[in-house]
């Protein structure tokens, strides 16, 4: 099994029971940046995927990357699988990476978004996050810097 499809089997694994129960989705997390003005979006947020994260497109999320910005815990949580397995696969396709990792950063008191990271994450998904984060590196030669590079070292030193 090569690498790449290890570490996409484990964050599927881990990350197998998240929904984004009543968390913003993609397509609110536009019509805010739009200040309520985008309707087509309000009513693609309607009928949205809501309980397996799976069978969301990561197209989707392409042509969305800058709005990553705009969605809650929970709502990155749904999405962040989607994102770092279509990194996985060819992280050149969109802005995702660029933004997602402006967003991804843990304070020094361990607060994510207002929120414990142990509280938004399981053990399981910081062990993919982790990992994730590592290949990126070790694999990608990716220099992490900022807030991406900020989580990994304080996440490796527990």
């Amino acid at each position: 099994m090569k690498l790449e499809d290890w570490l996409k089997s484990y964050i599927t694994a881990a990350f197998a029971r998240v929904t984004l129960e009543d968390g913003v989705d993609i397509h609110t997390a536009k019509v805010r940046d739009s200040y309520g003005f985008d309707q087509d979006e309000s009513q693609r947020a309607v009928s949205c995927q809501r309980g397996d994260w799976r069978f969301v497109d990561p197209q989707l999320l392409r042509d969305r990357a800058w709005v990553l910005t705009f969605l809650d815990t929970k709502g990155l949580r749904f999405y962040l699988p989607v994102i770092m397995i279509d990194i996985i696969d060819d992280e050149r396709k969109s802005d995702l990476s660029e933004t997602l990792f402006y967003k991804f950063s843990v304070t020094h008191h361990g607060r994510f978004m207002d929120q414990r990271y142990d509280d938004v994450f399981n053990r399981s998904q910081r062990a993919a996050i982790i990992r994730f984060l590592k290949y990126l590196c070790y694999n990608r030669n990716w220099q992490l810097t900022g807030p991406a590079g900020k989580l990994l070292s304080r996440l490796t030193q527990r």
